[in-house]
C-alpha cells in the first residue's frame, strides 16, 4: 500500500515538473516573439531629388527605413525614418567630412514609443573615422538628428587605395529583440599618384569625368564634334556613345599619333579665320592618350583635323589639368564633351 502511495506522489512530481517545463518554454518563446524588424529602402531619385546622385567628388543619398514592433508575436507599432548622407571630397586631401540628417516621419503605436537608434560607420584598415553620428537617439516623429563622421585615409607615394564604407543602424528597447541594418556606402578611391602636380586626394572612381575645356578650340571641337557623329558608336560622346579610356604611356600615346598622322598632308587652303603665322598640326581623335587611340577601333569611330599648332598645345595642356583635377588614372574612363 505504502509502495503505491510513493508511486501515485512521483507521477505527480512528474507531471508538475513537466507543467514548469512547458511553462517556461513558453516564456522563452515569448520573449524572442517580442521584437523590432526593420526594413530599408533606397528612395529612387524622383522621390528624393534633392539627395540621389553621385559625381566625381560628391555622394548623397536619401534612405527611408520603417520598422515594425512585435510584441508576443503580434505586431503593435510601427516607426518610419529617413536618413539623408553627404559626402564632398577634396581631390588635394586625404581628409573629409560625412553629414547625416535622421529624421523621425512617423511612430504608430504606444508599443512603439521609447525605441531608440544608434548609427555606426567603419571604412577599412587603411582608414581611421570619427564617429558623431546619431547615437542613442530617441525615436519621436518630427525629430531629426544632425552628425557627422570625419575621415582620414592612410596612402602612401604611388599607392592606390579602394574603399567602401560600412554603415549600420541598430534600434533598440528594452524587453525586444533590437533590430540591426547593415548597408554599404559609394565605393572610392584615394590616391597619391601625381606626385609634385597635386597633392593625394581621393574621388568615387566609378563614375567618369566629363571634359568640357576642349569647347572652344576653334578648329578641335567642330573636328571632334564631327568624328563622335559619324562614329557608330559614338566613342567620348556621353548621352549616346561609349567613354574613352585614359592611357598614360608616353611611349605608346606617340606611337598613336604616329600611326594616324605620318604620311598625312594638311590642306591646300587652310579654313578661315586661321591664325597668321600658325603651321598646321595633325589633331587626332579618339586622343593618343586614350586605349581607343591610333588604329585601335575601326576607320569609321576615328579621325584627324588640321588645327593651329598653338591650338593643339592649347588642348594639350587643357587635358592634362583636367587629368589632375579629377584624378584620372591609368585605365580610367571618361567623356569629352564639346
Amino acid at each position: 500500500m505504502l509502495r503505491q502511495k510513493w508511486r501515485a506522489f512521483a507521477a505527480m512530481l512528474a507531471l508538475l515538473g513537466g507543467m514548469l517545463v512547458s511553462a517556461s518554454s513558453a516564456a522563452v518563446a515569448q520573449d524572442n516573439s517580442s521584437r523590432i524588424k526593420v526594413s530599408v529602402t533606397s528612395l529612387p531619385e524622383v522621390s528624393a531629388p534633392d539627395c540621389h546622385y553621385v559625381t566625381r567628388t560628391q555622394w548623397c543619398e536619401t534612405r527611408r527605413f520603417v520598422g515594425s514592433v512585435y510584441l508576443n508575436g503580434k505586431k503593435v507599432g510601427e516607426i518610419y525614418q529617413t536618413l539623408i548622407q553627404r559626402i564632398i571630397f577634396d581631390v588635394k586631401s586625404l581628409k573629409f567630412t560625412e553629414r547625416v540628417s535622421l529624421r523621425t516621419d512617423n511612430v504608430i503605436g504606444k508599443h512603439a514609443q521609447g525605441v531608440r537608434a544608434y548609427m555606426s560607420v567603419g571604412c577599412g584598415k587603411w582608414c581611421n573615422v570619427v564617429n558623431n553620428l546619431p547615437k542613442n537617439v530617441l525615436v519621436k516623429k518630427g525629430t531629426i538628428y544632425r552628425g557627422k563622421a570625419s575621415y582620414s585615409i592612410k596612402v602612401a607615394p604611388k599607392v592606390i587605395r579602394y574603399l567602401r564604407n560600412s554603415y549600420s543602424l541598430r534600434f533598440t528597447k528594452p524587453g525586444y529583440k533590437p533590430a540591426v541594418v547593415p548597408w554599404k556606402g559609394e565605393p572610392y578611391r584615394c590616391d597619391d599618384r601625381f606626385g609634385k602636380r597635386q597633392r593625394p586626394g581621393c574621388v568615387h572612381h566609378r563614375t567618369f569625368p566629363v571634359i568640357t575645356t576642349f569647347k572652344d578650340l576653334k578648329f578641335i571641337a567642330p573636328g571632334i564634334r564631327r568624328i563622335q557623329q559619324k562614329g557608330p558608336k559614338h566613342y567620348g560622346r556621353r548621352r549616346d556613345g561609349l567613354p574613352l579610356h585614359y592611357m598614360a604611356s608616353k611611349t605608346r600615346a606617340e606611337n598613336h599619333r604616329t600611326a594616324v598622322c605620318r604620311g598625312q598632308k594638311p590642306p591646300a587652303k587652310l579654313p578661315s579665320g586661321w591664325p597668321t603665322g600658325q603651321p598646321p598640326s595633325c589633331d587626332e581623335y579618339p586622343l593618343a592618350h586614350t586605349l581607343e587611340g591610333g588604329t585601335n577601333l575601326p576607320a569609321a569611330e576615328r579621325g584627324i583635323t588640321w588645327v593651329p599648332l598653338s591650338e593643339n598645345h592649347a588642348q594639350g595642356g587643357r587635358f592634362n589639368a583636367f587629368l589632375v583635377k579629377n584624378r584620372v588614372l591609368d585605365g580610367d574612363a571618361f567623356w569629352v564633351a564639346v
